[in-house]
């Protein structure tokens, strides 16, 4: 039915649109020659905002299109030299001949000022001094408060979807790792903000290969050295806050570096997280293999993390070291830069208190969680890039090397200690290749991605578990899981590129080859001896995927329509091979994954957006082992060498609405997915909680409905921007447990509303509220449904000039019968030092000292009750200041 009414969808557009007309003609002036440059623009009766605009050519004529439904527009000529004309004219095509009288100006002074928010092409401008607060340090204080703007965390999104490129006066200095930029950029530095809509980052393919993302630029007053700093020291217990980031930004050289450290809960790491999303419709992210992750087997039990403001909560050691270069050669060569070194050592401690779902029974039990984190991680990053009209290259190599090492202490239903201990390396080479050059009339694209990583882990639990399967149903002192995994993927496409009026058509072939190789081992120890466990506790994989591929890409744009069609055939080959019991599973698919996407503006406010994806899922190394692994402490899971196959329709309409004159965006999302399983998982779970995990061959079926929107206004006469935003989820799946089948229907329902308030001299204010229903049933038995509402409310109070209170306070509740809601209170007082560009700020963290975060969380067939231990109350004195 979906696919049905998307298809419907896209014939019945055309219907509602209206049509184009145009405006052509030529300006004479009162000696008949043409006039040349002269600015036509239009707008609606009885309103200032320009709808478009065109100039005369040499021979004074001109052709401007009208996107209006209005019967009548107001057409403006204007030229320096000559006479203003403006002229009152039905909305329908036609041909005219103006003329224009010469007219001799005097140029008085003026004072100019721009509009807090307005559009030149498919660049929206935000003007920074109209959202500016007299608390805001960086640049994402502000971004954050943009009307049509969210930020999900540190990720920046428009329209509802992460932005693709964070750009510095045009430039591309940090890929997609900008939170170093947005968390230290000083907002004085910084003259607007611009979203730039349909971005082609690709300057070759502009105007032939459309892209439906936006990317934000930061555009500086000047090219300047700047930069933020702070050095913090404070008490309960001894603390410490470092962080120096200075910043260059000329024309042709870039670089941000920064060294951070602290013990106060700031998770400073997070600001090297790659924050942008590859766009499936995109020509250059066509790639099988986008980022590589770790692939990591092995985890202690982990208590979940509070999902506010991590200062509170965060009980951590850490140090960071970042630089970022990039340098413009006179040839238009990039060379970028990047290396970074993260040293982190984090606590978490608390209580969890979980109930399993069985069809038979209710499984409670208790755990007292301890745990310590250390990690280690080094990368580096190196790119060069040519990005001109007639040529694209660029080679970008990543070389990482990590060392993780966790212990967890766990005292479980307050009588079984356990320990536990993960120990995680890893080594990771990648190097990706991509060209484009003009091949004859056609544009010709090269891509190459080559992958090689291994990543040895280990996890010793103490004492021995699952003794019914790992030791004849005898106790033992501990048990311990050797993993070895190791990684080669290599993809390579040739691509062709030919525009063709306004199509253009995109024809694709390539080949993709991974190996992948799996090996563990058992050993547990009893009575100071350790016994190696046999082949059936054993295994040795090797996973063998090559995939041929050719794809025919087709795009269709007009004023109107941006249309893209995707069709992909897949030659996929596998093989399994099981080294201990000299196994070998092939596998060979011809998969058929067609992609749509449609996009209508319908004027310059309202535009829809729809597509339809049909993809083929193989699943990989990670559910093929024939032989256990113990993945954590109470979870003990193998498969079988049949690889897991899947399908899945997804499906997306939404609808964008822009109105820059009264600053109102809002955005309205519906999606549907429908997953076809051929496999189910198989849970086990004992009277006690431990879970052990199968894979069965059972066809069954997943589906997920998601309704999204948000709605943002700014008034300017009274400095007030409004925010508000819903979200409805609605999932079915199929689970299998303790060999009975279920249904689990999972609904989620949320909304937030964000209001910021700067219309006031002395005072400024910010509140943020939202609220939350989650319910799940099983096989028709209701389980227990988790609602909450979380209010923060800022206030930011200026008694006299460059004095700053700011008192900000937290409250959260949650329907857990046995805890009340929490409320939290901070306070801030900053002294400026404008002539020094110096601040002076005590703070205090916590003041009413809470000890325990509370909090209910639903994780499939379970309820979790969390008791989180946060940070003591704790003071600070600050010194920030800027370069």
């Amino acid at each position: 039915m979906v696919r049905s009414f998307s298809l419907t969808l896209l014939v019945l557009l055309p219907v509602l649109a209206y049509s184009q007309n145009t405006i052509s003609g030529n300006v004479l002036d009162s000696t008949q020659k043409p006039i040349s440059r002269v600015n036509i623009t239009y707008s609606r009766v009885n309103s200032t905002i320009i709808s478009g605009f065109t100039q005369t050519d040499q021979n004074g004529y001109f052709n401007l299109s009208i996107n209006s439904t209005a019967d009548s527009i107001l057409l403006n000529l204007k030229h320096i030299s000559y006479e203003e004309k403006l002229l009152k004219l039905k909305n329908i095509t036609d041909n005219y001949s103006f003329t224009l009288n010469r007219q001799t100006r005097l140029l008085s002074s003026v004072v100019v000022t721009s509009p807090p928010i307005y559009r030149r092409n498919d660049t929206i401008n935000y003007d920074i001094n109209s959202f500016h607060s007299k608390e805001d340090r960086v640049i994402a204080d502000i971004i954050k408060k943009l009307p049509g703007i969210e930020m999900d965390g540190d990720k920046i999104l428009y329209q509802g979807k992460p932005i693709q490129k964070y750009y510095i006066n045009g430039l591309d200095l940090l890929e997609s790792r900008y939170g170093i930029a947005n968390n230290n950029l000083p907002v004085e530095s910084v003259k607007r903000v611009q979203i730039i809509e349909n971005d082609q980052p690709i300057k070759i393919l502009d105007s032939i290969v459309f892209s439906d993302r936006a990317s934000l630029n930061i555009q500086l007053k000047k090219l300047t050295t700047t930069g933020t700093g702070k050095m913090g020291t404070g008490l309960e217990p001894a603390l410490w806050d470092v962080n120096l980031t200075p910043m260059t930004f000329s024309k042709s050289f870039q670089t941000i570096n920064t060294f951070q450290a602290n013990n106060i809960g700031d998770n400073v790491s997070r600001q090297l997280n790659s924050l942008t999303a590859n766009n499936m419709f995109e020509v250059m992210n066509l790639s099988n293999i986008t980022e590589m992750h770790t692939m990591s087997f092995l985890n202690i039990q982990e208590i979940s993390s509070p999902s506010f403001n991590e200062k509170k909560w965060l009980d951590n050691h850490i140090s960071m070291f970042n630089s970022n270069i990039l340098q413009k050669l006179k040839n238009n060569l990039e060379l970028k830069g990047s290396v970074s070194y993260v040293n982190d050592y984090l606590k978490k401690t608390g209580r969890m208190y979980t109930t399993l779902f069985t069809p038979d029974q209710n499984i409670d039990f208790s755990e007292i969680v301890d745990n310590a984190y250390s990690v280690n991680d080094l990368k580096a990053d190196f790119i060069i890039l040519k990005n001109e009209k007639d040529v694209y290259l660029k080679n970008n190599l990543k070389i990482s090397q990590k060392w993780d090492n966790d212990r967890g202490s766990l005292l479980r239903n307050n009588i079984h200690p356990i320990n536990q201990h993960k120990g995680l390396q890893e080594f990771s080479l990648s190097n990706r290749f991509t060209a484009v050059k003009f091949f004859g009339k056609r544009f010709l694209t090269l891509n190459s991605f080559v992958n090689l990583s291994q990543t040895p882990q280990a996890l010793s639990v103490t004492p021995g578990l699952f003794e019914n399967i790992l030791n004849d149903s005898l106790p033992y002192e501990k048990v311990k899981q050797d993993v070895q995994f190791r990684n080669f993927t290599t993809d390579n496409y040739i691509s062709f590129i030919k525009a063709v009026k306004r199509f253009t058509l995109i024809p694709k072939i390539g080949i993709l080859f991974q190996s992948q190789t799996l090996q563990n081992q058992f050993s547990i120890q009893s009575n100071q001896n350790i016994k190696v466990l046999g082949d059936e506790f054993t295994n040795y994989l090797q996973f063998y995927t090559t995939e041929a591929y050719a794809d025919l890409k087709t795009q269709y744009k007009n004023r109107k329509w941006r249309i893209d069609i995707n069709i992909p055939l897949r030659l996929r080959n596998y093989l399994i091979q099981d080294k201990v019991r000299s196994i070998n599973n092939p596998l060979t698919k011809l998969t058929f994954e067609p992609k749509g996407l449609a996009i209508y503006s319908f004027n310059e406010y309202w535009k829809i957006r729809t597509s339809v994806v049909y993809t083929k899922q193989f699943d990989g190394i990670n559910t093929l082992y024939n032989a256990y692994l113990l993945t954590s402490y109470r979870n003990l899971q193998k498969f079988n060498a049949a690889i897991p196959q899947s399908n899945s329709w997804n499906n997306s309409l939404s609808v964008n609405y822009e109105n820059l004159s009264k600053a109102i965006f809002a955005n309205f999302n519906y999606s549907f997915s429908l997953q076809n399983r051929k496999y189910l998982f198989k849970n086990i779970i004992d009277p006690t909680g431990f879970n052990t995990i199968e894979l069965v061959n059972l066809d069954n079926m997943r589906n997920t409905q998601a309704i999204a929107g948000d709605v943002s206004k700014y008034w300017g006469e009274i400095k007030t921007i409004f925010k508000i935003s819903w979200n409805v989820n609605l999932s079915k799946a199929d689970y299998l447990l303790n060999d009975k089948l279920n249904v689990l229907n999972t609904e989620g329902y949320t909304g937030s509303i964000s209001i910021n308030n700067n219309s006031l001299t002395y005072l400024s204010l910010s509140y943020d509220t939202s609220i939350g229903l989650i319910r799940s049933g099983l096989s028709g038995k209701s389980l227990n449904s988790i609602s909450y509402s979380d209010h923060i409310l800022e206030l930011n109070i200026f008694p006299k000039e460059n004095h700053i209170l700011t008192l900000n306070s937290e409250y959260y509740k949650t329907n857990l019968k046995t805890q009340e809601g929490q409320v939290f209170i901070d306070l801030q007082y900053l002294f400026k030092i404008p002539k020094r560009k110096i601040d002076i700020e005590f703070s205090c963290m916590n003041l009413l000292n809470n000890k325990t975060y509370v909090r209910l969380y639903n994780s499939e067939f379970s309820i979790i009750r969390n008791y989180f231990e946060l940070r003591p109350r704790q003071f600070m004195l600050t010194t920030k200041f800027k370069f």
